[in-house]
């Protein structure tokens, strides 16, 4: 074989070898178009299962949001966001295990998505597990430091939680996004008011209200925040507001607050018109009568607080209130003795009760018996230390009785 010949042979058989490695390159890429189109088709199906989903899932329709949603995971398993519909589908059919099985596939797929962790959130909510719901929340806010929903959860949540300091925390750094923010600004009034701080809390309930000025729910708190306050005339100015509304003007609580409000503001003759409808309404609640009586009793309608007493005594005969209020008309007819073992009788049936104790030691006073007074005025400040009254009328009577504390309580 000459040289020619084999170069002939060796040319033939490269060109060959080349002619079968590009009929395989031609087949691999044609391959490999056929699995992309097939991709971006299950993708795009899969985007519209989804979005009928959604709207299935926003109209109701859970089960065919279900099968919808389920139908694009078998298509687009990689996709967080449809484990995160899936997952609130399922919230929505109480289904809770596999929708938080659900989330948890979001999270391994994404763990930046912080719905996947709001969400979460919210069934660890329904599992009572406050700590876990709090801690899904935070996750999803150090996701999105400006979505109000993470921020509120967890907000609300630290309060629930009685975590207050931590609550607070979370505000101040979260200021500047949620400043002019009805629902966080309406959160800090309820911090405040579980603080102790009702005039801080109305000036919070105030700024959510001028953000929501239609809210009533806003205004509602805004009211008890002025009455914990003892600002009882900005209090009535807003249940007047409500009281323009039917719906409103005849509910039992609303007006309970009106009489009280009006009591404070020494509108009696109002109060005790209130009052008087309260009970025709429905004479079941004890607070309402012994309310009465006290506002007939400082008008001097002494009648009334009879019939009170009357009714309370029979209705409810071991409340303390009507003890109270029969030693009252027994002290006005000035029937000392008899007013004084009604008030004995109150401090045995509410001993954890300043009041009774304070009355008593009012009618020993009377009687002259400082002494023992002084006694009684003792146990109503070691009941309320902060009762002004009760550290006036020790005060007042002028005899220590710090030892006599350790003898038997006044019965």
């Amino acid at each position: 074989m000459t040289i020619s010949t084999m170069f002939r042979i060796l040319t033939l058989g490269c060109a060959a070898a080349t002619i079968s490695l590009s009929g395989c390159a031609t087949h691999t890429a044609g391959e490999q178009a056929r699995i992309d189109a097939n991709k971006r088709l299950n993708t795009s199906k899969a985007e519209l299962g989804a979005q009928q989903a959604r709207q299935d899932f926003e109209v109701g329709n859970l089960k065919n949001a279900l099968f919808n949603i389920n139908g694009a995971i078998a298509l687009a398993p990689d996709d967080p966001s449809y484990y995160i519909m899936q997952g609130r589908i399922l919230i929505e059919m109480n289904h809770l295990d596999p929708a938080m099985q659900a989330l948890r596939q979001a999270t391994t797929l994404d763990s930046t998505n912080g719905d996947a962790h709001y969400y979460a959130g919210l069934i660890y909510q329904r599992w009572s597990d406050l700590a876990n719901a709090v801690e899904e929340y935070q996750a999803a806010l150090r996701t999105n430091s400006t979505n109000a929903d993470y921020m509120l959860a967890s907000l609300e949540t630290l309060i629930s939680m009685r975590r207050l300091d931590e609550a607070e925390a979370l505000v101040e750094s979260s200021r500047p996004h949620f400043e002019n923010n009805a629902a966080v600004r309406r959160s800090q009034g309820h911090l405040a008011m579980l603080r102790d701080q009702p005039a801080v809390a109305a000036e919070h309930f105030q700024k959510a209200l001028l953000l929501l000025p239609d809210d009533k729910s806003i205004i509602e708190v805004l009211i008890l925040a002025y009455m914990k306050a003892g600002n009882f005339a900005k209090a009535e100015y807003y249940l007047d507001q409500l009281f323009r509304e039917s719906e409103y003007a005849q509910r039992p609580d609303l007006r309970h607050l009106k009489a009280l409000c009006l009591t404070a503001n020494d509108r009696l003759v109002e109060a005790r018109s209130v009052y008087l409808k309260l009970v025709d309404d429905d004479p079941s609640d004890p607070q309402i009568w012994f309310e009465l009586g006290s506002v007939a009793f400082k008008l001097g309608d002494m009648r009334r607080v009879q019939n009170v007493v009357s009714r309370t005594m029979a209705v409810w005969p071991n409340r303390f209130e009507s003890y109270m209020l029969r030693g009252m008309v027994f002290e006005h007819e000035n029937r000392i003795d008899e007013a004084i073992a009604n008030y004995q009788k109150a401090c045995s049936l509410r001993p954890q009760h300043e009041e009774p104790y304070l009355l008593l030691g009012l009618a020993l006073q009377t009687q002259g018996n400082d002494a023992e007074a002084a006694k009684a005025f003792q146990m109503a400040r070691m009941i309320a230390p902060n009762s002004q009254r009760a550290q006036s009328l020790v005060t007042l009577v002028g005899v220590e009785t710090e030892s006599s504390l350790d003898e038997a309580p006044i019965r």
